[in-house]
C-alpha cells in the first residue's frame, strides 16, 4: 500500500495534558504537580513561573490532532482523514 494513501492517526479521547518540556521525566512531573498544587510548597511560585498556566487535568483532543496532522504532512500521509471522523 501506497504511504500516501493510508488513513491519518486520529485522537478520540484521552486525558490530562501534557507535561511541560524539560520537566525532567516521570519523576520531575510528580515533583512539578506536587509544587503548583500546593502553595506552601517551597517552590510553588517559582514553578508556576516556570511551567506558566498549567492545568494538569486539561486535555486539549483538537491541539492533539492538528499535531497528529503535521506529524503526518511532514512524512507525506496527510491526505486521508477517515470518514467517521470528518466531523471530529
Amino acid at each position: 500500500m501506497d504511504p500516501r494513501e493510508q488513513w491519518l492517526p486520529w485522537c478520540l479521547d484521552g486525558r490530562r495534558a501534557a507535561p511541560p518540556e524539560d520537566v525532567g521525566g516521570t519523576g520531575g512531573y510528580a515533583e512539578f504537580l506536587e509544587a503548583i498544587s500546593d502553595p506552601n510548597h517551597e517552590d510553588h511560585v517559582r514553578m508556576l513561573e516556570w511551567g506558566g498556566d498549567v492545568d494538569p487535568e486539561r486535555f486539549d483532543r483538537r491541539a492533539v490532532n492538528t499535531a497528529l496532522w503535521w506529524w503526518a504532512k511532514a512524512r507525506g500521509r496527510h491526505r486521508k482523514l477517515r470518514p467517521d471522523l470528518v466531523d471530529r
